[in-house]
């Protein structure tokens, strides 16, 4: 008797979930440009001349961010652009920007001032060995080429790669496109998992809004804890110099052969007192590479510093002032938009 009860309830609560999964696509969001997965390529970049909606995620902000791809599947903020002025900008999750609507984009905000539209050549989590094989894969020529390196984790990205080479273990085409440690089976069934629940089940999501605006709402996010002391860190960053090298050897010749002017634009983390040593020695470990290369470099945190901006002392929200995500919001689009404006020519 207790079994049969045990399976009806089962029965029953399998049955209910159905119905508002099924209610959840009719009436609260449009399945078709939601599932976010019918968009992306698997190597991370979306498919040429789509449209959809990506959900951001904040405490105090769960909406949708309208996404259109170019003709060579990465983020296009504009309506209908004419690239006409060989000018690139490079970079990972910080210039696509999923964060910001297209008019709130800092390359959209530069393109109106300027009246020529930037081509965006970026998507999550690349770095520096990404860049130079999009510009060479993409064949750039006679152009200007802004790559945007984010402080915080472009360096650190190289690290798997720098330690396979150092076991004389080549990486996978995977792990040197999405720079993942293949060897933890942990990563793939936890993103498996919420790939499938997030993608799949739009019930799932407005749950999970539920979630982060009720619960979590006031909850302390701490901040994460480092698994090095600084100066562990510091030698772990200064251990990618070769590798650092190779690439940009090979983006110095190719530059040369194929007439491009290669700018490197520091982007920092803001409001994290904690890391700021850490970030100003990064920079010096950059200058002092860049320096023996023809390339150009720009701080947007010497810009901010200038102007005395509020934001080195704030986080980086985009909804709130709290952020699961950590991506600039659209008021330092429009700063880094000025700063562009005023350092391309």
């Amino acid at each position: 008797m207790l079994m049969r009860k045990i399976y009806f309830y089962l029965i029953f609560f399998l049955i209910l979930l159905i119905i508002m999964e099924i209610y959840s696509r009719i009436f609260l969001l449009d399945l078709d440009k939601y599932n976010s997965s019918n968009f992306y390529k698997w190597d991370g970049r979306m498919k040429p001349n789509v449209l959809f909606f990506k959900q951001t995620l904040d405490e105090n902000c769960f909406d949708k961010i309208k996404l259109k791809s170019s003709n060579k599947g990465f983020r296009e903020p504009y309506l209908d652009p004419v690239y006409d002025k060989n000018l690139y900008f490079l970079g990972d999750s910080m210039v696509e920007a999923s964060q910001v609507e297209d008019e709130e984009h800092f390359a959209n905000i530069f393109s109106k001032k300027k009246g020529y539209y930037p081509e965006i050549l970026a998507r999550n989590g690349i770095s520096i060995n990404d860049y130079v094989k999009y510009i060479k894969d993409f064949e750039l020529n006679n152009a200007k080429v802004y790559i945007f390196l984010t402080l915080s984790n472009d360096i650190e990205n190289l690290l798997i790669i720098n330690d396979q080479l150092k076991s004389n273990k080549k990486p996978s085409k995977i792990e040197s496109l999405l720079n993942i440690d293949i060897k933890n089976p942990f990563f793939y069934t936890n993103q498996l998992f919420k790939k499938n629940l997030y993608d799949y089940s739009i019930l799932y999501r407005v749950l999970l809004k539920e979630y982060h605006l009720r619960i979590k709402k006031n909850s302390h996010i701490p901040e994460e804890k480092n698994k090095y002391s600084d100066n562990q860190y510091l030698e772990n960053i200064k251990s990618t110099r070769d590798l650092i090298n190779f690439y940009f050897s090979d983006l110095e010749k190719y530059s040369e052969l194929n007439k491009l002017e290669i700018n490197f634009i520091y982007l920092p983390e803001l409001g994290d007192k904690v890391r700021d040593n850490i970030e100003n020695k990064k920079i010096d470990f950059l200058d002092q590479l860049i320096e023996n290369y023809n390339f150009n470099k720009h701080s947007f945190k010497s810009y901010l510093l200038s102007k005395n901006s509020i934001f080195l002392d704030r986080p980086h929200f985009y909804c709130s002032n709290k952020t699961v995500d950590g991506h600039y919001n659209k008021n330092i689009h429009e700063l880094l938009s000025e700063f562009l404006i005023n350092i391309i020519k």
